[in-house]
């Protein structure tokens, strides 16, 4: 694949973030001499330890100091994936753990593409175009296919850089723990005052998109369960929750749900704790 300079993929994604009206250019990254496609996130791995914090926030010096590790893993898994190689990756878990690995991989990209806005427009974010799994595919298409799964968690878990979302790793998630990792994942994310809004004076819980688009299915899915109606978002979602997460959706019942809307800042470290 043609390089493309980061001073071009800054200026197109920067665009896009400012809510042009044609669709994001695809970004792209270098081809990497003697990387081949194999299952393998060591790249990966050294990019979270570097610039993710422990409250999964991202350290934006360190991110631009291993962009190269970054890229190499991007290519990696441009000729790697359940489409591309579906040899490599035979178990399902292994191919949920390739869908967050790319995301939480993608996200990091696509925020140094941009320069790291104050603002970002998560529905155009969601639509910029990227190489992956021998194909081109955006944030969209992978959330599409996390969301086909069994536990509807696997979606509304998935890493991301923004702060409506729940956060990056530290570590790239591994087969053999994913299905454990989603519910703790879930959990920290209910839990983080930051990232799960609940404004206790006006009494009003600002719901991110990715719960918000499936409040019904939870809602629907609580009352079949239980054998009730009348149902809150906030009361579906409690039996999923443990801990600090449980506490604070108790506290809330009876609260107003309200979309947080699309719009976010990116969860960076040395920011401020302002909700979404």
């Amino acid at each position: 694949m043609a390089r493309t300079s980061l001073k071009f993929l800054a200026a197109v994604a920067a665009a896009a973030m400012a809510g042009c009206s044609r669709s994001p250019a695809p970004l792209t990254v270098a081809e990497a001499p003697g990387v081949r496609a194999e299952v393998d996130y060591a790249d990966l791995g050294k990019v979270l330890a570097e610039a993710v914090d422990e409250e999964g926030r991202l350290d934006q010096a360190e991110l631009e100091s291993h962009t190269a590790l970054l890229d190499r893993q991007l290519y990696r898994m441009s000729l790697t994936g359940p489409t591309a190689t579906p040899a490599l990756l035979p178990a399902e878990a292994d191919r949920l753990a390739y869908w967050y690995n790319a995301r939480a991989a993608w996200s990091m990209k696509l925020a140094l593409a941009a320069g790291f806005p104050e603002t970002i427009d998560g529905d155009r974010w969601r639509v910029s175009p990227f190489p992956l799994d021998g194909r081109t595919m955006t944030l969209a298409e992978i959330d599409a296919i996390l969301a086909r799964d069994a536990d509807w968690r696997t979606e509304a878990a998935a890493p991301s850089v923004l702060l409506h979302r729940p956060a990056l790793p530290r570590a790239p998630l591994a087969g053999g723990d994913i299905r454990r990792e989603i519910p703790a994942r879930l959990n920290a994310f209910l839990a983080d005052k930051a990232r799960f809004a609940i404004d206790e004076k006006r009494r009003e819980v600002k719901v991110p998109p990715a719960l918000w688009a499936r409040r019904d299915e939870l809602i629907r899915r609580h009352h079949e369960t239980h054998g009730t109606s009348g149902a809150t978002l906030l009361t579906a979602l409690l039996p999923w929750t443990t801990g600090l997460a449980h506490h604070r959706i108790q506290d809330a019942m009876g609260y107003r749900c309200v979309p947080a809307g699309p719009g976010s800042r990116l969860a960076l470290v040395g920011a401020d704790d302002a909700g979404p």
